[in-house]
Order: structure tokens, then sequence, then C-alpha cells
């Protein structure tokens, strides 16, 4: 697996027209601040934004805000901006020149075509609904790094969304 550094993430809320720009250092970052202000949104939105979904980033609250993100990104020396609406992403080289679009995440031109190669994550797993193979979205190379404060504690596999697509997905020998 290639070496991942998150570098910048852009957050744009369409219906408040406002958004919030975020540069991280290349050493320690450090997130401080009171109850509910968003620290740990914002972490969710780095992996929101390379097609991982976590619980509750998608709460009433921050469904209203109907966000666009973008995520700046070094992979192996080489740079990339990964920017997702909804279910759509671009990605863009670093001179902000399209590379490739997607849509959705673990689908036939989902955004998991583009990540998990980038990565070096060619897992594929058994799925429920045929038993065909598939390829294993972005949310199980992030398992190992993340562990959602809202469910992860409390459920194990529950840290992103999505993991239940496959068979056995939990299956402990």
């Amino acid at each position: 697996m290639k070496n991942l550094i998150f570098k910048e993430i852009w957050i744009l809320s369409k219906a408040e027209k406002a958004g919030i720009n975020l540069k991280l250092t290349p050493n320690v970052n450090l997130l401080i601040g009171e109850n509910d202000v968003g620290k740990s949104t914002l972490i969710k939105s780095f992996y929101h934004c390379l097609g991982a979904d976590t619980p509750q980033i998608n709460n009433s609250v921050w469904k209203k805000a109907n966000a666009v993100y973008c995520v700046r990104i070094d992979v192996g020396g080489s740079e990339y901006f990964v920017l997702r609406d909804e279910r759509y992403f671009g990605v863009f080289d670093k001179n902000k020149k399209l590379m490739s679009r997607h849509t959705g995440i673990s689908t036939e031109d989902g955004i998991a075509n583009f990540i998990n190669p980038l990565l070096g994550f060619n897992i594929k797993l058994e799925r429920h609904a045929n038993s065909q193979l598939g390829l294993a979205g972005p949310a199980f190379y992030f398992l190992p790094f993340y562990v959602d404060q809202d469910e992860g504690w409390s459920t194990t596999w529950s840290s992103f969304k999505g993991l239940q697509q496959f068979k056995d997905y939990r299956k402990n020998e």
C-alpha cells in the first residue's frame, strides 16, 4: 500500500452558500474545540470525500447543508484533488486538470476504481447480492486507521457504512 497524505480540504454548503478551507501541516495537526463544533465532522469529511462514508456524516443537520467536498491528497509523491458532490466524484491532477469522473463508490464506474489502485488496495470480496467478487471500496482500506466515535466503539465493523455488501464481512476465524 502506498503512503497517503491529506493536505487540504474544502467544504462548501450549497444551502448556506458558505464554505471552509483547511490546510494541514506536514507534521502534526491538532483539532481542538468545544463539543458540537464540527471536529469529528471535519475528520469524517476527509474519508467521505474519498468514498468511505462514516455514520452521522449525513445526519439531519448536515444533510440540510447539502455539502460539496474537495480534498487535496498526496499519494506516493503525486498530488491529486478529489471532488465529491453527493454520489458524484471528480479526480483532478496537481494542475487541476480532470483525470476521471465517477458515479457511486463500488459500482462499475465508482470512485473505488480510481482510489483503490492508486493506493495499491486491490482486494475483491464476495458480494451478498449475487455471490460474485466485487471490489472492496475505500472504506475497507481505511478500516485499520479509523474508529468512528459515534458508532465504532459500541458496535464492531460500524465505523464505515457499506461494509455489509459482502458476505461474511465480519466473520472471525
